[in-house]
């Protein structure tokens, strides 16, 4: 009984591996798609715009900065992007917890609850 079942186990193990000629096909289908190389091109025209969310934002979240860090590093020189992540850090509460979002102070408008650290006085948490 023993030796069928796990007899069973390995059957749908390999069953469900996906064998060399599939991956391969797949890189070949995403390495020859014309429209990745487009979407790509585009996608890097949004990025070099800036790491807040979009034209209503004028934060930077981390979620987004995470997200988009390796296509960034594509248009923005690297101690652009290591300065943003520093922002994060300095921002860091004592128990370790990491902020949301940041804006430079001069741009954080009226009508929200901006918290102030004194550690980064040039900006503000969102």
């Amino acid at each position: 009984m023993k030796k069928l079942f796990f007899s069973a186990i390995a059957t749908v193990i390999l069953a469900c591996t996906p064998q060399p000629s599939q991956n391969e096909d797949l890189m070949n289908q995403i390495q020859t798609n014309e429209y990745f190389a487009f979407v790509k091109e585009k996608a890097l025209e949004v990025v070099k715009t800036g790491f807040n969310a979009g034209d209503g934002y004028g934060e930077v979240c981390i979620r987004d900065y995470n997200t988009f860090i390796e296509l960034s590093a594509e248009v923005f020189p690297e101690e652009t992007l290591k300065e943003n992540l520093m922002v994060f850090f300095r921002m860091q509460g004592d128990d370790g917890n990491i902020i949301d979002g940041f804006i430079p102070a001069e741009k954080a408008g009226r009508g929200y609850n901006y918290i102030y650290n004194e550690r980064q006085r040039s900006y503000v948490l969102s």
